[in-house]
């Protein structure tokens, strides 16, 4: 039998998108905001090819 913590997924999450409130001091407007958080709470950050390296 599998479980899941989905407490620890919720936490996980809920961190993320508090980081990404403080980074986004100085956005013009929430829909930046919240594009950001649907870029890095969903797998579609993990799937976009760069053509440089991220450090």
């Amino acid at each position: 039998m599998r479980t899941f913590n989905l407490n620890a997924r919720k936490e996980s999450i809920n961190n993320k998108i508090k980081v990404l409130i403080r980074k986004s001091y100085g956005f013009r407007n929430i829909q930046n905001l919240i594009d950001m958080i649907m870029i890095v709470c969903s797998r579609l950050y993990y799937e976009i090819k760069l053509s440089y390296e991220l450090r």
